[in-house]
């Protein structure tokens, strides 16, 4: 059932009868003078909504005659146990800010969040990006980790002492050994393994025996994932993986986004791949 609420000349309402051509429009002319500018297509919007579990009954928006103007897009999932609502964008298109249109969807759509048992809200936000951060904090948000995102063109190197190759799924369990730090929510397992098609897998093996991993999105040339078993770290295996999906890339560019920096060895190890340093965000957390 559509909840509603009417202030002013405007109406926010869950969002789970909109057309998506209706929040496709929204979202790019929203992001059109983002920090990092976002367009999407229609097949991107709807990977973005597998991908991250975007439930738009979940989820919120602001109406002006019909008219979408701003929306807070939701997806819901687990995390360390917790029912989990992960903001998976939050936006006004321009001629709609200054009115506080952001702060009054949170205190519509808690309550709504609340009542079907979610205890846990997080979210990913630029920086440098001062009004959303404020924006965040008032409504009860803290900042839970720093993540760096990293992009550059790979070299290609020689790798004869590892097997590199593609390989059609991977043993998550085993996966999750080799990395030190949990990733972000569009990087996590689940949601990989909710768009597989649209993955490239790729495999280090040592005798057969699996030492190293990466998952590059076909769409983007973004890492999601990878890992090296701690026991044959420093081994040239972070290397060979890149060189070889730099490879699958048209344009040899790769770029990693949210990766935590608690973790300072990564940052090494890109900058050595010629990846650098763009942007960083961070992760806030809340709970309802």
């Amino acid at each position: 059932m559509i909840k509603n609420e009417t202030f002013i000349d405007m109406e926010i309402r869950t969002l789970e009868n909109i057309a998506l051509s209706q929040l496709l429009e929204a979202f790019n002319q929203a992001f059109s003078d983002y920090m990092i500018r976002l367009q999407l297509t229609p097949e991107s919007l709807a990977t973005k909504i597998i991908a991250e579990n975007i439930n738009l009954e979940a989820s919120v928006g602001v109406f002006d005659q019909g008219e979408l103007k701003g929306f807070i897009l939701h997806g819901l999932g687990q995390v360390n146990g917790l029912e989990t609502v992960y903001n998976a964008g939050t936006a006004i298109v321009p001629e709609y800010r200054g009115q506080k249109l952001g702060e009054q969807m949170y205190r519509f759509i808690i309550p709504l969040l609340k009542e079907q048992g979610y205890s846990r809200h997080q979210l990913e936000v630029i920086e440098g990006n001062g009004p959303a951060i404020r924006l965040y904090e008032k409504i009860g948000f803290k900042i839970s980790r720093e993540f760096g995102c990293y992009k550059g063109k790979v070299a290609s190197a020689n790798h004869p002492d590892w097997d590199i190759r593609s390989i059609n799924q991977l043993d998550w369990a085993l996966v999750k050994t080799f990395l030190d730090v949990e990733p972000s929510w569009q990087n996590s397992a689940a949601a990989i393994r909710r768009t597989a098609d649209q993955h490239f897998f790729v495999g280090a093996f040592a005798q057969d025996e699996l030492v190293g991993y990466a998952v590059l999105a076909q769409v983007n040339g973004r890492i999601k994932q990878f890992g090296v078993k701690k026991d044959k770290r420093r081994q040239g295996i972070g290397t060979a993986l890149f060189s070889y999906l730099s490879g699958l890339n048209t344009d040899g560019e790769l770029s990693f986004i949210n990766y935590q920096e608690s973790d300072t060895t990564p940052e090494e190890f890109f900058q050595k791949l010629n990846m650098q340093r763009f942007i960083g965000t961070y992760e806030m957390i809340m709970n309802l």
